[in-house]
């Protein structure tokens, strides 16, 4: 699996993070302002790692999955590293524009050695499985008003010129509000599937 987010040098706490949150962002590999966050608890994440993260500079809590796409064991390199990576970021840059308030929206991204941190928002309390997890089953307006929160972020995803299929539709991927609105998350991941003997060329370690 992938392994923790690089640190940045100094300090473990603080990691490389978009320099604009609540927009597109480009990659950190380009040139411009970087921004840092410091790094907070692990939380339960469907596919790769997920972090709860904060923004020194305005305290806002948010989201860091991290993804493997060119690390690990076997050494691996792009294909073709230009076009490859232009489709990356052409593919981040649709999903990073997706905006409904039953989204939990993608804020930016950064690639870094081999990973690819993915910025999102966190809600107060959390997915569905941990807040399942603390008080039991929701039943009632609250069950009918988060499942409801649901099917509406998933119909919107679903109408995009360019639809967006979320595949792993589960309470661990269900953030709620403090009104118990309920958020779709980790709808980027279906379309981030990587086709390794596509993408990567791979090779043994030395």
């Amino acid at each position: 699996g992938p392994a923790p987010p690089p640190a940045a040098e100094g300090s473990s706490a603080f990691l490389p993070a978009p320099a604009v949150l609540g927009g597109p962002a480009s990659g950190a590999q380009a040139p411009g302002p970087v921004l840092a966050w410091r790094q907070g608890q692990r939380i339960s994440g469907c596919v790769g790692l997920v972090y709860r993260a904060m923004d020194p500079a305005c305290g806002r809590i948010f989201a860091v999955k991290v993804l493997d796409v060119g690390s690990g064991r076997a050494v691996r390199t792009w294909k073709e590293p230009e076009a490859q990576q232009d489709r990356l970021r052409a593919e981040l840059g649709h999903l990073e524009a997706l905006r409904h308030p039953q989204l939990a929206s993608m804020l930016g991204h950064a690639l870094i050695d081999g990973q690819l941190l993915l910025y999102s928002e966190y809600t107060e309390y959390g997915s569905v499985a941990k807040f399942l997890q603390e008080f039991g089953p929701l039943s009632g307006q609250l069950l009918s008003k988060a499942a409801r929160g649901m099917f509406t972020g998933l119909e919107y995803l679903h109408s995009r010129r360019a639809p967006v299929r979320h595949g792993n539709v589960r309470a661990a991927t269900l953030l709620l509000d403090a009104t118990f609105g309920s958020r779709l998350t980790d709808y980027a991941c279906s379309r981030l599937e990587v086709d390794e003997a596509d993408w990567f060329e791979t090779g043994d370690s030395p």
